[in-house]
């Protein structure tokens, strides 16, 4: 493929980062973050990173699979942060045959995601987090047409992101990025309210945060100019996600976010409308190690008092 070695040591070659991890005065957090950050509902990319040498695990099933395609697939993912500046990300879609679906059969992976980003967080401060990043998404050879573009894909970005002080947990945020197709992809395998060439997205939009409950907005233009086409495509996307007490699934570690979002996209003359909920299951894995410890030591025969017989 002309560019594929291209693309995926671009991706490799931007280190992530970090922006700051505490509460703010706002009350903005990188849970926060990670709670409206849900593939399919609110597909872009903000400034905050993960707990540095944290590493988490997430399931992300596309329950619409079921009502709209011959497979099913679910993204598997995990995030990693060696260092308090550096976070890196992969992901596999695995697809397995619909319950009464046209599917050949079996089970396969759909594609491969690679990221990575800089959080730059000295380049505007205090006033806006920033960071940098890049994200290479490669389809799997063998994949069902309908899986996949066909094409592999790189997207670096700029992501800027404030808390603003007008209510508490109202942030505001601008993200930059450009999408770059290996080859063309078949128009076919896109639909038509998404471009079929290189592309820039630019995205304002605004996150209001009221735990376990969070909402977002946003407006996104994606143009081709820059590739000569002259196509452009405006979106507009509120969206909320639910956090899911750790009450209400005692026996699951980790967290469980709920969202659903709604998207009118404008191109040309037409109009698309669309309606998407997704949930997400995320594992720190150190924190459910810990858990599992001390579960196993509560069991013990001597936690039930001094009088009883140790091992």
């Amino acid at each position: 493929m002309r560019r594929t070695l291209a693309l995926c040591l671009l991706a490799c070659s931007f280190a992530p980062a970090r922006a700051d991890i505490e509460r703010t005065a706002s009350g903005s957090t990188v849970d926060d973050q990670d709670a409206i950050s849900i593939r399919g509902i609110f597909d872009f990319q903000l400034p905050k990173i993960i707990m540095p040498e944290s590493l988490r695990f997430t399931l992300n099933p596309m329950l619409g699979d079921f009502a709209r395609k011959d497979y099913v697939r679910i993204r598997a993912g995990w995030r990693y942060a060696p260092t308090k500046h550096v976070e890196v990300n992969a992901e596999v879609v695995p697809y397995f045959d619909n319950f009464g679906g046209r599917g050949t059969g079996g089970l396969g992976i759909a594609e491969y995601r690679l990221g990575t980003k800089l959080a730059w967080p000295a380049l505007f401060h205090p006033y806006v987090d920033t960071a940098f990043g890049a994200t290479a998404t490669i389809p799997a050879p063998g994949a069902p047409a309908q899986l996949s573009i066909g094409t592999a894909r790189l997207t670096p970005y700029v992501a800027f992101s404030r808390d603003l002080k007008s209510a508490r947990g109202l942030g505001a945020y601008l993200n930059i990025g450009y999408e770059i197709f290996d080859s063309d992809p078949d128009p076919t395998r896109l639909p038509r309210y998404r471009p079929v060439r290189d592309n820039l997205i630019v995205t304002p939009g605004l996150v209001l945060h009221r735990a376990p409950w969070h909402y977002t907005v946003a407006t996104s233009l994606r143009t081709t100019a820059l590739d000569g086409d002259g196509r452009e495509y405006f979106s507009v996307l509120p969206a909320v996600s639910f956090e899911v007490p750790s009450r209400w699934v005692p026996r699951l570690p980790g967290r469980l976010v709920v969202g659903a979002g709604y998207e009118a996209i404008f191109f040309g003359d037409e109009i698309e409308h669309r309606i998407t909920s997704r949930f997400r299951w995320d594992l720190d894995w150190a924190k459910a190690a810990r858990n599992l410890g001390t579960d196993m030591l509560e069991r013990m025969p001597w936690r039930d008092g001094p009088g009883a017989a140790k091992p």
